[in-house]
């Protein structure tokens, strides 16, 4: 499983790069992008377009498939969930979700064998940034499970907020990966963390790579310092209150202080996790090479 984080504020585009943005993209994905009213969300609305076409095209290139960012095609679940239609799934079994807050786009991916799998794969993620204004106590109850409120209570003060968060990112991750989205009660599962000092188990820091394979060239100067690792924590436990027990990993990861995200998938074995920082500019590389 890889983690891709794309910064969605370089934001100083020129004429011709959007130009070569927007020529990726069929033409229903152009009129969305279109429908923004706010030059910011049109901005961003295209990044997210152009960030998800270049690294399905970098990650498939990994395993021997030549797919350039205009020819992947897509279908959207009941929900309205995006997976690969069926000729590109048959072309390079890519499972993927993405997610946006702020300043960051996430998008997870991995390759699945169709033998065993087919498109069938759950996966969601989210990624969430901390809001220092929200009234989390106001709502909790109407997201969260007595169970979920009872712990996130019991914390001390200057904690509750940051649970709030993760219980978040780790709620929207989950019904991302049904496909069924606000559909599912978020009631109707909870997570438990297990917060014993002595679970070191459940803890571990992931490198967060610089790529620098995605454009051929780096995406970061000499002189800028290698990015703190990525803290995850896996000793969370997924409880759903009915339906079938399916088997489910679920993770939490810190990208820094101020966002969180989080992943649900339908696995019995825990994936091995990578993760890189993707820029804008290297999309428009692999683009030019087209």
């Amino acid at each position: 499983m890889h983690f891709f984080f794309c910064p969605l504020t370089e934001a100083n585009l020129t004429s011709d790069e959007i130009k070569r943005l927007r020529g990726c993209l069929p033409e229903d994905e152009q009129a969305k992008v279109d429908r923004y009213l706010q030059p910011d969300a049109r901005r961003k609305g295209l990044l997210v377009r152009g960030y998800l076409r270049g690294v399905l095209s970098f990650f498939a290139r990994l395993w021997g498939s030549n797919i350039a960012p205009n020819e992947w095609q897509f279908r959207y679940l009941e929900k309205g969930k995006p997976v690969l239609s069926a000729v590109s799934f048959a072309a390079s079994p890519l499972v993927f979700n993405l997610s946006h807050s702020g300043d960051y786009l996430l998008i997870a991916l991995t390759r699945v064998d169709p033998a065993l799998t087919g498109n069938g794969l759950k996966l969601g993620v989210d990624i969430e940034r901390l809001r220092p204004s929200t009234n989390i106590y106001s709502i909790l109850d109407n997201y969260f499970t007595a169970q979920e409120r009872e712990a996130l209570l019991a914390l001390p003060e200057d904690e509750q907020r940051q649970r709030f968060f993760d219980l978040w990112a780790l709620k929207e991750s989950f019904i991302k990966a049904t496909g069924l989205g606000l559909a599912q009660p978020l009631k109707s599962f909870h997570f438990v963390f297990d917060n014993s000092e002595a679970n070191v188990e459940g803890k571990e820091r992931l490198a967060l790579q610089h790529n620098e394979r995605l454009a051929l060239h780096k995406s970061r100067a000499e002189d800028e310092p290698a990015s703190e690792p990525l803290v995850i924590q896996r000793d969370i436990t997924l409880r759903k209150h009915q339906g079938d027990e399916d088997n489910w990993q679920v993770l939490l990861g810190k990208l820094n202080s101020q966002y969180r995200f989080a992943l649900s998938l339908n696995a019995s074995v825990r994936p091995a996790l990578s993760a890189s920082v993707v820029r804008i500019d290297e999309v428009l590389q692999l683009l030019k090479g087209e």
